[in-house]
């Protein structure tokens, strides 16, 4: 992002070849804290949270625009970047989804890209996209969207089971 300046993780070959899904470690003299979406409160190792970072690289402020800056960067310097991620014992980032890309279902954040994923772990899925709709009732509801392979006819309660 951005606003970061330059690049707030970093990985070798070597060592992201041992993490494929991650994208790397936290570069020195930038800090960073994972917070949970809803509280602001620090998350632990492998919980999702969005991620804060701070340090000499980060912006100062959207110029000329006070309300911006507010709404990105709060009263302690914590850039807030909109990514939610997590982390793992060895400190490699895992990039999951953006806070704007979340589906709100019954109080709970769910993540289109982590339901993608798990469709994608189907057999005979070739392609799946989910967006949230609105449902009869409060909130979101996600709904999916799936391609199969060519030649395959997916049994649609089946990939529900397989996907709850």
């Amino acid at each position: 992002m951005t606003e970061a300046f330059s690049a707030v993780t970093t990985g070798t070959p070597d060592t992201l070849a041992l993490h494929p899904d991650s994208v790397g470690k936290v570069v020195p003299y930038i800090q960073v804290k994972f917070v949970d979406v809803r509280t602001g409160r620090m998350v632990g190792e492998r919980q999702e949270g969005e991620v804060c970072v701070r340090g000499s690289s980060i912006m100062l402020g959207y110029a000329n625009n006070p309300t911006a800056t507010a709404s990105t960067i709060d009263p302690y310097g914590w850039l807030h970047t909109g990514d939610v991620d997590y982390y793992d014992q060895d400190n490699f980032v895992y990039l999951t989804g953006r806070i704007k890309d979340l589906i709100k279902v019954k109080g709970y954040q769910v993540s289109p890209a982590e339901l993608e994923k798990v469709l994608l772990q189907y057999e005979g899925v070739e392609e799946a996209a989910v967006v949230g709709v609105p449902p009869r009732k409060m909130g979101e509801a996600p709904r999916a969207y799936v391609v199969p392979t060519s030649g395959t006819v997916l049994h649609l309660p089946h990939l529900q089971q397989f996907v709850a």
